[in-house]
């Protein structure tokens, strides 16, 4: 059996007891046009040690994840933290952990940065030729 693929959605819905409890819908992407990046929690402790994990992903102008998307990545921090590690989930990577940039692998990324011992902000700047850049900012406190 053979299909053809074509641009649209689709949509999946939960029920429970016959109710509709939860539904979620993906469309198709067109053209990658900005980078999106969502940091798990907005407060690090400034001990030096503690870590945030930033999922990088790019959007299309309608904000649809473009799943495809092999974009390469530059990352920029200034203040109270420094850049642990990146990391794109691709087996055959031979990229460094260790780095400020990498390929997004399936229209992903992810950056983990690091708190210094200085209470303050991390601004976190990401960008790729042809993109919109992203900025976040990481509250580094005691």
């Amino acid at each position: 059996m053979e299909s053809t693929y074509h641009a649209g959605s689709i949509k999946v819905v939960a029920y429970k007891n016959g109710i509709e409890a939860a539904s979620k819908e993906i469309k198709t992407s067109k053209e990658p046009y900005q980078i999106k990046m969502v940091a798990d929690r907005a407060h690090i402790s400034a001990d030096g040690k503690d870590l945030s994990f930033i999922t990088v992903s790019v959007n299309d102008k309608n904000g649809n994840p473009c799943m495809t998307a092999d974009n390469h990545i530059q990352f920029s921090l200034q203040g109270s933290g420094s850049i642990a590690a990146v990391g794109n989930g691709n087996a055959a990577s031979l990229e460094p952990l260790q780095a400020d940039n990498i390929k997004l692998f399936n229209g992903l990324c992810l950056l983990i940065v690091k708190s210094s011992t200085q209470k303050g902000n991390i601004f976190i700047k990401a960008n790729s030729p042809g993109l919109l850049e992203n900025q976040i900012t990481i509250r580094c406190e005691p």
